[in-house]
């Protein structure tokens, strides 16, 4: 029989739920660390496939362990559950209140089922081991079968842990020996350990060739290794292959992306080229503000031509708007228009077009921003929508049902009207019958005024 979804070990001493008869407190092994049993924790496992939302603790959010129901039809991990009514007595997702222990009971024997069908992997993968089995079986596996799981040392007078495959051997591997390759004192215990990932000296395979070199040496082999794969020498203008380092060149003599290397110099020039405008742009641009402040402050009414030659020819943008600053001050104390415009209106219309400039690039950058806000809107508001249409469909459903148990309804109480009428009609008729029965002078002179009375007066179609 496999064991329980999780042991009740660990659970807080609370009132009524702690002592509820948990799945792991009759069939789960003690897992005591001071025995030779490793101690499995099960909110530390790793689950191989995605776990349904539906099996996943409201308030740990993990897997459900040892599930118990509520009430309100809530289910949480029975530690969780707990711990949350020692701090409140309310059920945690819908603030329901519960009376422990009679509001909750174990969970469904189907939601049992799912939780220990669950793949996890051993939680000794990262020794070594590659076990990976359901959830309900990794305890047996830990306890019995993993030859990575620690256990106690053979020897009695050792207190360390020694995995399963080397307590076979029945001695105490806990001393020290020289390494085989460095010589270095190591345990004998991580010996194995030292010579496939420590040792210097020690013989490793190569990745790419599988030749065995010394640990020292095999960084500087695969730098090298004819069978490693390397990229194109024309990678950077758009070959995307990748052949063996010896098959290079015999690739290269053959790489149609040869044409295009001096193509790709070409465009490294121009981008190049590109950089320096831009960084002339900005200097211009510099220059442009500076004549700006220029027109704001009337007094700057005039640069010198020779500060002006000279600020234009500063290579150094610092230098430039040094130069600059020492013509605006240079200026106070004279009057003119900027150079190179020859009038004032000249230079008036020159600042507006470039305002104007400016204006048309803000008015873009708007544009593009509200572009930008209106496809956010667009993805934000699409499943909102969503949820809306799925929402009006159940709600369209729900009234489907309302209306078909509303004309349910009406047609029992029709049925029910009807049965009372006829059993009324029906007690009537027998009465009138017991009376003709009683008197039949009298029925029988009824019956014959009656068809007298229609042979005087007959009806009239």
């Amino acid at each position: 029989m496999p064991p329980p979804n999780t042991p009740e070990e660990g659970l807080p001493e609370v009132d009524g739920p702690s002592r509820i008869n948990s799945p792991g407190s009759s069939n789960s092994p003690n897992l005591d660390s001071t025995t030779s049993t490793p101690t499995l924790n099960f909110q530390a496992l790793e689950y191989v496939d995605p776990v349904d939302q539906e099996l996943i603790c409201p308030i740990c959010r993990d897997p459900l362990l040892d599930p118990y129901t509520t009430v309100c039809e809530h289910t949480f991990c029975l530690e969780c559950i707990c711990k949350a009514h020692a701090i409140s007595h309310d059920c945690p997702t819908d603030r329901t209140p519960i009376h422990f222990p009679t509001d909750i009971t174990k969970a469904a024997k189907i939601v049992r089922n799912q939780l220990d069908s669950l793949r996890v992997r051993c939680p000794y993968s990262t020794e070594g081991c590659n076990e990976i089995c359901s959830r309900s079986q990794v305890e047996d596996h830990v306890t019995k079968l993993c030859i990575f799981a620690p256990v106690d040392c053979p020897d009695d007078a050792c207190t360390k842990k020694v995995c399963r495959r080397d307590a076979a051997r029945n001695e105490c591997l806990h001393f020290t020996m020289p390494c085989e390759h460095c010589e270095r004192p190591v345990e004998c215990l991580s010996m194995q350990r030292h010579i496939d990932h420590d040792c210097p000296k020690s013989h490793q395979p190569c990745q790419h060739c599988s030749l065995k070199f010394p640990r020292s040496a095999l960084e500087d082999h695969e730098s090298e290794c004819d069978d490693a794969m390397i990229p194109c020498d024309h990678a950077g203008v758009g070959c995307s292959v990748s052949v063996k380092q010896r098959e290079l060149p015999v690739h290269l003599r053959s790489c149609p992306y040869t044409l295009l290397e001096k193509l790709g110099s070409l465009v490294t020039e121009q981008r190049d080229k590109i950089t320096q405008l831009e960084k002339r742009d900005r200097e211009m641009e510099r220059r442009l503000k500076s004549l700006e402040f220029h027109t704001m402050h009337p007094s700057c009414s005039e640069y010198p031509r020779s500060r002006a030659i000279a600020s234009s020819t500063t290579a150094d943008g610092m230098g430039e708007e040094a130069a600059l600053d020492e013509a605006l001050r240079s200026n106070a104390s004279t009057g003119g228009v900027p150079p190179p415009f020859e009038s004032m209106d000249q230079y008036l219309l020159a600042l507006y077009e470039s305002a104007e400039s400016k204006m048309d690039n803000l008015q873009k950058s708007l544009n593009d921003l509200e572009g930008r806000q209106t496809v956010m809107l667009l993805n934000e508001t699409m499943p909102i929508k969503e949820q809306l249409a799925e929402m009006r469909s159940n709600i369209g459903a729900q009234g489907m049902h309302v209306r078909w148990l509303m004309n349910l309804r009406i047609q029992e109480r029709a049925r029910n009207a009807a049965a009372s009428a006829m059993s009324g009609m029906g007690g009537g008729m027998s009465g009138l019958g017991s009376d003709s029965h009683g008197d039949p002078e009298d029925g029988r002179g009824f019956g014959r005024r009656l068809s007298d009375s229609l042979r005087e007066n007959p009806p009239r179609l």
